[in-house]
């Protein structure tokens, strides 16, 4: 290994840029499993997954426009903002294992949701949104695929 090799290595290790993430997710509903897959293609060093996983969460922001009446008879309008992560889970899909540098790799496991959680819902003042990341577990910074809104029934 070169010495710019070695330099690749260290950015890799602090920025998490050793390998491509993404994540899908099919059909999601409360109470049943559903499929998620976590794709990854590895940049130019192999590297070592102590496993592949998900984090899942959900947020309610709620964003509601007030009126405020001030003594002397003006009234100012602002908006009262509140954000709740209402769920949160991280699953394993797979074992840890050795990838390839400059190779593809996909994986594909379930989640299940709990029937008591709140499904996606966008309203005037109120949302709720499910998010999943997918990503890898390696030394230093694990790649991930970022968060990603999907639907949930």
């Amino acid at each position: 290994m070169g010495f710019l090799d070695k330099l690749k290595s260290v950015k890799n290790f602090v920025t998490g840029g050793g390998a491509t993430v993404t994540v899908e997710v099919t059909d999601a509903g409360r109470g049943a499993a559903f499929p998620v897959t976590v794709r990854a293609t590895v940049a130019d060093a192999a590297m070592k997954v102590g496993r592949v996983y998900v984090i899942v969460k959900a947020e309610e922001e709620i964003d509601v426009r007030a009126r405020v009446r001030e003594s002397d008879g003006d009234s100012e309008h602002h908006h009262v903002r509140h954000d709740e992560d209402t769920f949160k889970t991280e699953v394993d899909i797979a074992a840890g294992e050795s990838l390839e540098a400059g190779q593809s790799y996909e994986w594909t496991g379930e989640i299940e949701l709990p029937d008591d959680a709140l499904p996606t819902y966008l309203g005037r003042n109120c949302r709720h949104r499910w998010y999943v990341q997918g990503a890898l577990d390696v030394t230093g910074n694990d790649p991930d695929s970022g968060w990603i809104e999907f639907h949930v029934s």
